[in-house]
């Protein structure tokens, strides 16, 4: 489910650059888009709101069904599935030997997961990135019935479905990673951040947040870099606006870490909003 370099680097030159219609799940929206030769095609970008009120994954997978049924007459397309940190999440795992051999991988995974997430995470399908031998590994868990329910959707209409990943993976393609080591990602009630190491993901956190973006995301970022001293070389965030609502205030000059507004016009549910290419400033 989570794409390795080796898997993308393939599907970059093999797969993606073929015909895909790209899906991405979150509790308040159903978001996609058609991708040709890796690039958006005009015009097919859309949004399906849902009004539900405990965010449970099933009325975007009823929502994607009802995509499917309306697509299902043009041209059949394969999906490519990116799904919000609530119902995908992810968490970095500290290196052991255990993840040199099955079955001791996969438990030693659960067990990191319901260590972060609950006794619930242990019946999550969970999995983890291909990193260097003694690296930590970025691991992502989703319910056993949403990946199966997810599956079925794909094949009950014919397609064959590239990719299931959580969002963080497929935003970090967006990446410009010569320019940037840092990625903060906005989600409705989410903040996540993950800094990276040799082009790898190295560093994540994640916390609830109201929406207030200007002063939380500034203030989180401080106290990350308390917690992880190593992270105060970084001198650009790259900011991905996944929240359901436009950034559009004016900014201050940066102080301490400055923060860049992400364009990502190949990621569904993307929220350009009008501070696009603008600076965001550590306001806190």
């Amino acid at each position: 489910m989570l794409l390795t370099d080796a898997i993308r680097r393939y599907w970059q030159g093999q797969g993606f650059a073929r015909p895909a219609l790209h899906v991405h799940l979150a509790p308040g929206e159903l978001a996609w888009l058609e991708k040709r030769g890796g690039q958006p095609v005009a015009g097919t970008p859309g949004r399906l709101p849902l009004s539900t009120v405990d965010g449970h994954w099933q009325a975007a997978l009823a929502a994607l069904h009802v995509l499917l049924d309306e697509d299902d007459h043009k041209h059949r397309l394969p999906l490519a599935i990116s799904i919000a940190s609530r119902w995908c999440p992810v968490l970095m795992a500290p290196w052991s030997d255990a993840l040199l051999r099955e079955p001791q991988a996969g438990q030693y995974l659960q067990t990191q997961m319901a260590a972060q997430y609950g006794e619930q995470a242990r019946g999550w399908h969970v999995t983890a990135d291909d990193a260097a031998y003694g690296g930590p590994r970025l691991v992502c868990g989703i319910e056993t019935a949403l990946l199966q329910g997810l599956r079925e959707a794909a094949r009950e209409h014919g397609r064959r479905c590239l990719s299931i990943e959580p969002l963080l993976s497929a935003a970090w393609q967006h990446m410009d990673k010569a320019d940037t080591q840092a990625l903060a990602l906005l989600e409705p009630g989410r903040l996540l951040l993950a800094s990276s190491s040799r082009g790898r993901i190295h560093a994540i956190h994640m916390q609830p947040c109201s929406g207030t973006w200007l002063r939380e995301l500034p203030q989180a970022w401080q106290r990350w870099t308390l917690r992880r001293p190593e992270l105060a070389r970084i001198t650009t965030v790259a900011v991905l606006n996944m929240s359901s609502e436009a950034i559009a205030a004016e900014f201050l000059p940066a102080q301490d870490a400055l923060f860049r507004m992400l364009d990502a016009p190949g990621l569904p549910g993307w929220q350009a909003g009008a501070a696009r290419a603008r600076q965001v400033a550590a306001c806190a």
